[in-house]
């Protein structure tokens, strides 16, 4: 046998992934440049295959199977270990949606939709054009379905936009340019946005072995954790696919990928709040969250697929663990109160307490998780954060640290970031 020279290197890979206008369907390698902040390792989502063996028919087989037939099968995957550069692509695709608002711009263009736009479009229709300029960008809409694009083309009231619009917009709609600095908020939704994702390998010589790409994507499990020291990093714990295809697959082509250049955020900068009390000697904490998604495998027309037809959200879960070197009783105090230290209603719902996490960059950028997403209530679909366990033991340490246990009801998170990103992609 002969021995090649070149090998496939792990550390030379493409990692990206792209929205989806229509759940499954593929965006196309023009909008597959987003990646994963620093991402080192990871388990794709290549098939799991079922097999079913007979033993029930041929009598010459004895113990031995007669025949095996195909099952389903399953495009599970991971990324573990994400380092959060601006927050744009791990943090909204657990948890549902997000609006981009921007600054508006001085001296630039604002105007209003004329004509609707639908899910994906790529180009906007305004009463007037004028002030709008290629290379800046435009807000469309105001609300939660606000989103920002980058304006490549203008030809008289039409604009070219880089990357399909993740929302449908009414005719009227309002349409300022902006610039810096842009904050996006993610908030919950039933419905997980969906993506896909491309890997692709290469040898020691730089060259193109192998390139797959997984659609109608939509993330599991996840987690948002920092520890003292390190970086804020989100694992994708969990993610399932709907369909594959390799290399010479139509549409399978390398992807010209957009890396950031902006520094990590650091635990160090972070500051934890609960109850509206900061606690400053926070060592690490962690938040996962569980969509507890379920493949589903109806009947269709494609005879050869066996793979999944859609994936479904089931209950959402959270769960918050800290380290906290502590001071004094309060831990304990609110732990044992059981609640109550916030407020009971009559009908017996305790209010439960909020939560923020907040990580600031040296330009002023930051990324805040909040549990609740407003200021909790003791009432259904309002309350807030429960301690499960805050056990104060005897240590051999010099700082006694408390290990604690939350479930919370439901999350938030706010970016604001200088730089431009296709959020709503």
């Amino acid at each position: 046998m002969t021995i090649g020279s070149a090998i496939i290197r792990g550390e030379s890979f493409r990692l990206s992934f792209g929205p989806e206008s229509v759940f499954g369907t593929d965006p196309g390698t023009d909008y597959l440049e987003t990646v994963f902040g620093v991402v080192q390792t990871g388990t794709m989502p290549d098939p799991d295959m079922e097999w079913e063996p007979i033993w029930a028919l041929g009598s010459a087989s004895a113990r031995n199977f007669y025949t095996m037939y195909r099952g389903k099968k399953s495009l599970n995957g991971s990324i573990g270990d994400i380092w959060i550069l601006d927050g744009a692509p791990a943090l909204y695709l657990p948890i549902g949606t997000v609006a981009t608002v921007g600054t508006d711009k001085a001296l630039g263009g604002g105007s209003t939709l004329d004509g609707g736009t639908a899910i994906g479009a790529t180009s906007a229709v305004l009463i007037s054009a004028t002030d709008y300029t290629t290379g800046d960008y435009i807000q469309i809409d105001t609300t939660t379905l606000a989103e920002v694009r980058k304006i490549t083309n203008v030809v008289t009231n039409t604009l070219t936009l880089d990357f399909p619009l993740q929302y449908a917009h009414s005719t009227g709609a309002t349409c300022n340019e902006v610039q810096s600095t842009y904050t996006h908020t993610i908030s919950e939704a039933s419905t997980l946005l969906s993506f896909t994702m491309q890997h692709e390998m290469f040898d020691s010589t730089n060259t193109s072995q192998l390139i797959r790409r997984y659609s109608g994507g939509k993330v599991g499990r996840a987690s948002f954790a920092a520890t003292e020291g390190e970086q804020l990093r989100v694992s994708l714990d969990d993610m399932m696919f709907c369909s594959y295809k390799a290399d010479g697959g139509a549409g399978v082509a390398t992807a010209s990928l957009t890396y950031p250049t902006t520094q990590p955020m650091i635990f160090s900068y972070g500051a934890l709040t609960l109850w509206g009390t900061e606690f400053a000697r926070l060592k690490n904490f962690n938040i996962d969250l569980s969509n507890n998604l379920e493949p589903k495998y109806y009947l269709t027309d494609d005879a050869t697929a066996y793979l999944p037809y859609e994936l479904r959200e089931g209950k959402r879960e959270y769960r918050i663990r800290a380290t906290i070197d502590i001071t004094d009783s309060t831990l304990f105090d609110e732990m044992v109160k059981y609640g109550v230290n916030h407020g009971a209603a009559v009908d017996g719902l305790f209010k439960g307490f909020d939560m923020s996490m907040v990580f600031t960059r040296d330009t002023g950028d930051t990324i805040t998780f909040t549990l609740p997403p407003s200021s909790a209530t003791a009432a259904g679909d309002g309350q807030g954060c429960f301690i499960k366990s805050a056990p104060h033991n005897i240590v051999a340490d010099a700082q006694v640290s408390v290990d604690l246990e939350i479930i919370a009801r439901s999350m938030k998170v706010v970016v604001v970031d200088s730089n431009y990103m296709p959020w709503s992609c």
